[in-house]
């Protein structure tokens, strides 16, 4: 078999093209472009493309982005925060991680004003995705930007998930919990699976969906997998200076019916949820 490999490009120029005008409106009624404050240490590859992404994605779509040095302690981490959450020309926040040894990522998060949560990891939106029962009422809210990418990316290629059997491989709050949750609420059998739990082959070679988020460079082997499974790889791992997921792309590219790849798959869709989220809470900010 050879897989299908599913870009996510072509998603990702659809959503922006729909935020066109919601932004035209809101320069309109507001007198200013929404604006991103974007909170980063850059010291690693992975990090600045990261970075090179969401600024370059943000000036395609007339979103106003800035990005603020990463302070050293937690402390001036939160007094940054602070004074972002208070400046009324910033509708949305985001942290890059990692953050300095002593910062808690919880206080961090909690520390964001919801109302400026552009990643939807404040308590208030985060709580809130996982009190939703049906994906419609998730999509209305603030989605961690990667989990909805993810599952965009899935109905976008009509892939059928009630029903089917998933396993998310991964735990992180960012990602996946939420994209555990959200699978779930479409009617898929959820597995939420990590590099601690036994037997994790099987658990793959069961899965009719599989989603990749470890943090470990080609860590799943296509062997692995279920004749025909979708693997979404949403990996991003920097070895010898090249960004790779956390499937091996290769020999999954055997086993899978569809395979996003790395880079070039989840990302612009993370990318263009994120853009999404700045422009509902720049919306929201304009009409309380």
């Amino acid at each position: 078999m050879s897989a299908l490999i599913l870009e996510g490009r072509p998603l990702a120029q659809k959503m922006r093209a729909s935020l066109a005008g919601r932004i035209a409106a809101f320069k309109r009624s507001s007198g200013r472009t929404p604006a991103l404050a974007i909170i980063a240490a850059d010291d690693n590859p992975v990090t600045s493309a990261y970075i090179r992404a969401k600024l370059k994605a943000c000036a395609a779509v007339g979103i106003k982005a800035a990005v603020h040095a990463m302070p050293p302690v937690e402390g001036a981490i939160l007094s940054l925060i602070g004074t972002l959450g208070r400046d009324d020309a910033v509708d949305g926040i985001i942290l890059v991680r990692p953050f300095p040894n002593d910062a808690d990522p919880r206080r961090v998060a909690e520390a964001i004003p919801p109302a400026k949560d552009a990643e939807g990891m404040s308590p208030a939106n985060y709580g809130a995705t996982f009190l939703t029962k049906t994906y419609a009422e998730a999509a209305s809210g603030i989605l961690p930007c990667t989990a909805f990418a993810v599952i965009e990316l899935l109905r976008s290629a009509e892939v059928p998930i009630a029903g089917r059997t998933a396993t998310v491989v991964g735990r992180s709050n960012i990602l996946g919990k939420p994209a555990a949750h959200l699978l779930n609420i479409l009617d898929a059998t959820v597995t939420l699976a990590h590099s601690r739990t036994p037997r994790l082959e099987s658990r793959l070679a069961a899965a009719d969906i599989v989603v990749a988020c470890l943090g470990r460079p080609r860590f799943i082997r296509g062997s692995w997998l279920k004749q025909g499974a979708v693997v979404l790889d949403a990996g991003i791992n920097s070895v010898d200076g090249r960004i790779c997921g956390d499937v091996d792309f290769e020999s999954a590219c055997k086993t899978a019916s569809v395979i996003t790849p790395v880079p070039g798959g989840v990302g612009p869709v993370t990318t263009a949820v994120l853009l999404s989220n700045v422009v509902r809470l720049a919306e929201r900010r304009l009409a309380a």
